[in-house]
């Protein structure tokens, strides 16, 4: 059997492939056409063996795709003109009349922009044409000038595709679209749609096709919509305000451009302009639970919490929002019925600084006469059975205990009314377990200088990481070297693993940290804990230990704006970001404080 692979050639200009519909002619076994099923495309393959696509088809049942195959002579196969989106012609080799039949019946095939990938042997240069098969690059252009050709050489390549497919060989390999009639403007746009919509992994990309298509179709308010996220992606964030306001004025009543520029406003934090947008949003829409979402998203952001609670119950109303969702049948608790004799059931449903920032809530909870249970991330587990108020704790994916009511972490507040002057246990409300710290000690030794324990990225799945990451490298230059200085991620990039191996006078610990008791222990034999906005922030100030706090520009709703210190955390500081993306007066001001 063929390596399953695919073809190298292919594999480069895959992303370069508009998505829709591929025919894969001379398939073999399957290689290429379930690498490009597995794309997402839409794949029909073609071969005269149909052992070769008896395999093919169990090469897709083992990667979980779907590939329709069709057993046909080459020669004969009807190409349906302008149906598709992709023809892929790996080592076809036929007869110089035939091959250049079935080519025009592939550039027929494509769709207006589609996409032909070719690759072949070839005549070397200056070696007798003796054998027909052989392709020749001039022959092949000649062939196609009916496409415009984005890549067309000759070169040699190591093959290591198969049998006959190994080796250093001579080889011609082209790249090429079905070119759009310049006086069909409707179907200019509808490529360079496509295009756009192709680079969504490159925003600037992106950007310049839907650039082409708002020039030649101006009075399409979708156009102008979908620039407008992708300026958004950019961070260009008055230029997306501008775009939003462009597709509204061609559709005043366009749903989504509605909400995404109350979203915009709020980047830009123009909180109160964005809590209108978000008003006429809904006036349109008033079902859209994500547009209610991030409306109270803006309201907390913004510190009034009695108004900002009962809109965030929007969330549960939002796919994919919660990461763990309750699968039991007791009632909902919001604070409405006496606790006294009641089991009362906190489930975790969103990431593990979410949790722990909540569990302040616990020994309240208790104090009216509640059996307390938590259902949280196992790591979490170690560090709260002890913790004042709780009853019992099970893990994330365990059967759920007995209870009677129940209430998702991120309600409490609500359940609570909390307001910026009652929110509960700003000290430390988290203990570490005596035990784990002796351990610490032991494993660090005695201190010789300030100790300082580092986080500069969060988890990489995070919506906005890119935005509060920071990476170490930029952290460490701002800090001297007469510290002690600690990393406190488990989990580390590669760039960050690269910097701690030039830095050797940092010291981390990776997988011996078991679970967040390790890292509390840790925090808590810290003078002070640098981090970006991640779990490990609020640990180490749940624990009441210094902990300064770096910020994008546009910070995470509990952090509020524009104050340097936290009503959820008295032992936090703040240090924020001036401008989006930029870093460099966050460090100078940490540089000028750590050295005080």
């Amino acid at each position: 059997m063929f390596d399953t692979k695919p073809n190298a050639f292919l594999h480069a200009v895959a992303p370069r492939l508009p998505f829709g519909r591929a025919l894969c002619l001379g398939a073999g076994e399957g290689h290429n056409p379930v690498f490009l099923a597995a794309r997402g495309l839409a794949v029909t393959a073609v071969d005269a063996s149909a052992l070769a696509l008896q395999k093919t088809q169990r090469l897709a049942a083992a990667r979980s795709v779907s590939i329709t195959t069709v057993v046909a002579d080459l020669c004969d196969y009807f190409i349906a003109p302008g149906q598709w989106d992709a023809i892929v012609l790996l080592f076809v080799h036929l007869p110089a009349a035939q091959r250049r039949d079935l080519h025009t019946r592939a550039v027929q095939g494509l769709r207006t922009g589609g996409a032909l990938v070719l690759e072949g042997f070839a005549l070397v240069p200056g070696e007798p044409s003796g054998t027909e098969p052989l392709m020749h690059l001039g022959d092949l252009q000649h062939g196609f000038s009916a496409l415009d050709q984005a890549l067309a050489n000759s070169c040699w390549r190591e093959l290591d595709e198969g049998p006959l497919h190994m080796g250093r060989r001579y080889v011609t390999q082209i790249l090429a679209y079905r070119r759009v009639c310049e006086a069909d403007p409707s179907a200019q746009v509808a490529l360079l749609r496509q295009q756009a919509a192709q680079y969504m992994h490159d925003p600037g990309a992106a950007l310049e096709a839907l650039n082409a298509a708002v020039a030649l179709q101006p009075q399409d308010a979708s156009l102008h919509y979908n620039r407008a996220v992708v300026l958004r992606q950019l961070e260009r964030l008055p230029e997306a305000l501008a775009g939003y306001d462009d597709a509204l004025a061609l559709r005043p009543e366009y749903p989504q451009a509605l909400a995404n520029r109350a979203n915009v406003l709020q980047d830009m934090l123009r909180l109160d302009a964005a809590l209108q947008a978000y008003e006429a949003a809904l006036a349109v829409r008033p079902e859209a639970a994500h547009v209610r979402l991030n409306q109270a998203l803006c309201v907390l952001r913004s510190g009034n919490l009695t108004q900002g609670w009962p809109l965030f119950e929007a969330r549960h109303q939002v796919a994919g929002y919660q990461r763990s969702h309750y699968t039991g049948t007791a009632a909902l608790w919001l604070g409405q019925t006496d606790l006294l004799g009641h089991i009362l059931l906190l489930y975790a449903e969103q990431g593990l600084g979410d949790t722990l920032q909540m569990l302040r809530y616990v020994p309240l909870l208790a104090a009216r006469g509640a059996r307390v249970l938590l259902h949280l991330p196992a790591t979490l587990l170690p560090l709260v059975r002890g913790m004042t108020g709780v009853s019992g704790c099970t893990a994330l994916g365990q059967v759920l205990p007995e209870h009677d009511l129940q209430c998702p972490m991120l309600s409490l507040p609500l359940a609570f009314e909390t307001t910026l002057n009652s929110i509960p246990a700003a000290t430390g409300y988290l203990q570490v377990d005596a035990a784990r710290r002796t351990h610490w000690q032991q494993v660090l030794g005695a201190a010789s200088g300030l100790r300082v324990g580092l986080v500069a990225s969060g988890d990489p799945r995070h919506a906005r990481d890119a935005q509060r990451s920071l990476g170490l490298a930029a952290l460490l230059g701002a800090l001297p070297a007469d510290i002690q200085m600690f990393c406190l991620q488990r989990e580390l990039r590669a760039a960050d693993r690269q910097t701690l191996q030039e830095h050797p006078q940092v010291r981390a610990f990776g997988a011996q940290l078991r679970d967040m008791s390790d890292t509390a222990a840790l925090c808590s034999l810290m003078d002070v804990v640098i981090s970006v906005d991640t779990a490990v922030a609020h640990l180490s100030a749940a624990l009441g230990r210094p902990t300064w706090v770096l910020l994008a520009h546009v910070p995470d709703w509990r952090w509020l704006l524009v104050r340097e210190d936290s009503p959820w955390y008295t032992s936090v500081r703040l240090l924020r970001q001036s401008q989006a993306g930029q870093w460099g007066d966050v460090l100078q001001r940490l540089a000028e404080e750590i050295r005080k």
